[in-house]
């Protein structure tokens, strides 16, 4: 089958076999079995009017309550940053905080609302899900994210969609790796750490070509247009005093909170709304 036959099959496919859990969250998207299994379990609710917004990049505040949801357990505290009070995402944050998951910045500040790179992410999900760190290079230091990323990689957890380790990570793609950690999911195609690393993106497979062409199908924030590789992107720092980032959480709109989220990275698409 050449390229543009199997693009548009995946184009084109609906996997009418998954119900869909949330009206923005199309049958044909890349991450609609993981959105919706991870809906089912509590992991994420969306938003109050029924949409989940999945292209939407995470914020640290997002990415940290989902991330703790998904462990279960206990999630209280306040004030454990200088910019974290009593707000929705608190519990969760203070509660990975205490687990060692993350530290903040030097400054003392955690930077709820800001967006999260995959790097940073991987740092976070390698030590939460205890993923394996036995990683080596020959002739070079070790970059700070290679071994969680490895670790990722291992566990077959990394969404196609991810082309470079800068990237900052989606609301589904947050969901898709949650889930297939969950489930120890093995069988969806992954990206690998040296694809992350290419100056080129890279499909190493049939199926993987297919899910980007899902995702392009559904306007994955990822295709809007540009492209965006490690070649033609600044190198990442490590980030100040912490074990990987300095993250943070879940799902904004799906807190019992009454403050409003961080503003959305395309708000003239998708407007933050109100959690409740």
């Amino acid at each position: 089958m050449g390229f543009l036959s199997l693009f548009a099959v995946g184009a084109t496919h609906v996997f009418a076999a998954t119900a869909t859990a949330f009206q923005d969250v199309a049958v044909n998207h890349p991450f609609v079995t993981a959105i919706a299994v991870l809906k089912a379990e509590g992991v994420v609710k969306g938003y109050p009017n029924g949409t989940f917004i999945p292209d939407n990049s995470i914020s640290r505040a997002e990415f940290l309550t989902m991330t703790m949801r998904a462990l279960g357990g206990t999630m209280k505290g306040t004030k454990c940053f200088k910019d974290v009070g009593s707000e929705w995402f608190a519990g969760p944050v203070c509660a990975a905080k205490t687990k060692g998951l993350i530290k903040g910045y030097e400054d003392g500040t955690f930077k709820p609302a800001s967006n999260i790179s995959f790097a940073e992410a991987s740092s976070v999900i390698a030590n939460a899900y205890e993923l394996d760190r036995s990683f080596s290079v020959v002739g070079r230091a070790v970059q700070w994210y290679e071994v969680p990323v490895s670790g990722l990689e291992k566990a077959a957890a990394i969404p196609t969609t991810i082309d470079y380790v800068q990237k900052n990570i989606s609301r589904g793609e947050m969901a898709e790796m949650i889930w297939r950690l969950k489930t120890k999911n093995t069988s969806k195609p992954t990206k690998t750490l040296a694809s992350l690393e290419s100056s080129f993106p890279t499909i190493s497979s049939c199926p993987e070509l297919e899910e980007k062409a899902r995702a392009f199908s559904v306007g994955h924030q990822g295709y809007r247009g540009r492209i965006m590789y490690k070649g033609i992107m600044p190198l990442m720092a490590e980030p100040m005093a912490m074990d990987g980032p300095p993250l943070s959480g879940g799902d904004a709109a799906e807190s019992a909170a009454t403050t409003a989220a961080p503003a959305p990275s395309n708000p003239s698409k998708n407007a933050r709304l109100v959690p409740s």
